[in-house]
């Protein structure tokens, strides 16, 4: 599931657009395009492997997709014999023919995946190129002259009592799900900090972020406003706050990029996919890596029930104590891995130099 999403700066073919120059005279630096996709949180991890490439002297130019463009960029499934379908197959039919291929995973995390491809169980009869693990990809935090005002708040909050909910950049849930999201919150009686992102039918009928919070259910801020903090912005600090001690758990997506925050975090999660390969991301961290709990209670597309958000959130907050201290060992095994992927002679540190030598 991972590895579906292949970062899009492997130095294809001489004939791509984004191959690497080698012809140009040694007093000028390489260069690596980066082409991220339509996503602001695929963007985030294009940018910090820019960042690492800057730092280690290529010349990089990021293209940044038109905000006014439109795509069905989070269909589940794409139909046989329309054009997108003909154009997804047409682009992986290129992978052999690449002169790398980089992947935001390291091998520790994806070994048997990561094998997979580079046996060449992935493109039968065709030679695989060579695959670099150059992940996690995650941007530290900045300082800012301005916190995020959910940062404060968290800073009073017990240790690890705070169940933090976020569905990516991109993603967003009914207007009914909302009702039942704040009704289970409440029912839970756990410390939250839910980002609330408003369908967008709603939101394209205007009234600004605040406007969402009048799909919550009456009271309920008034109510929960000894335990919770709603947030309406379109951004926050994700990586800032899967970090600090005071967050417990992570209702998320299974975003890719949103899972790695939170293994690089040790952070376990309630895994609630919605779209894409998100499905496949949970069963990975709940069956395999054993660091997540999955929302029961419902089908692909379907409505989750208050009474299932709360048990979700007891999952993880109310989780006997012998069983907790297990997963918390398992999401610390992972985090130390991760940690050690970008030290001097890590998997990741190693994968990037053999990139940057093939590109020489």
């Amino acid at each position: 599931g991972p590895l579906v999403s292949l970062l899009q700066c492997a130095n294809h073919r001489p004939d791509h657009q984004a191959k690497l120059n080698q012809n140009t005279p040694m007093s000028t630096p390489r260069r690596v395009v980066v082409v991220a996709g339509q996503s602001l949180s695929h963007l985030i991890s294009m940018l910090e492997f820019a960042a690492m490439c800057l730092r280690r002297g290529l010349a990089v130019t990021v293209a940044v997709p038109d905000p006014s463009l439109t795509a069905p960029a989070f269909r589940s499934t794409i139909g046989r014999g329309t054009d997108l379908y003909a154009t997804v197959l047409d682009v992986f039919g290129r992978i052999a023919g690449a002169r790398g291929i980089l992947v935001n995973t390291f091998d520790a995390l994806e070994g048997s995946a990561v094998s997979a491809l580079r046996d060449g169980r992935c493109l039968r009869g065709r030679a695989t190129p060579p695959v670099y693990c150059v992940g996690p990809l995650i941007a530290e935090g900045e300082e800012e002259e301005e916190r995020h005002p959910c940062l404060p708040w968290l800073d009073v909050q017990p240790e690890r009592s705070v169940v933090f909910l976020c569905f990516g950049s991109r993603c967003t849930v009914s207007l009914q799900q909302i009702g039942e999201m704040a009704k289970g919150l409440e029912k839970s009686g756990h410390r939250f900090l839910w980002v609330l992102r408003a369908p967008p039918a709603f939101a394209a009928a205007g009234g600004g972020p605040d406007a969402a919070l009048s799909l919550l259910p009456e009271g309920f801020l008034a109510r929960t406003a000894d335990r919770g903090f709603v947030v309406t912005a379109s951004w926050v600090p994700q990586v800032e706050v899967l970090r600090h001690s005071s967050t417990g758990a992570f209702v998320t997506h299974c975003g890719w990029n949103s899972t790695l925050e939170a293994v690089v975090a040790g952070v376990p999660m309630v895994c609630w996919p919605l779209v894409a390969e998100q499905w496949m991301n949970k069963v990975y961290i709940v069956q395999d890596m054993k660091v997540g709990v999955e929302v029961r209670g419902y089908k692909r597309g379907g409505l989750v029930r208050a009474d299932d958000v709360d048990a979700a959130v007891r999952q993880i907050m109310d989780m006997e104590p012998e069983r907790r201290r297990a997963l918390e060992e398992r999401i610390m095994a992972v985090k130390k891995s991760a940690q050690a992927v970008w030290k001097e002679d890590g998997s990741s540190c190693t994968a990037f130099t053999e990139f940057m030598m093939q590109t020489e």
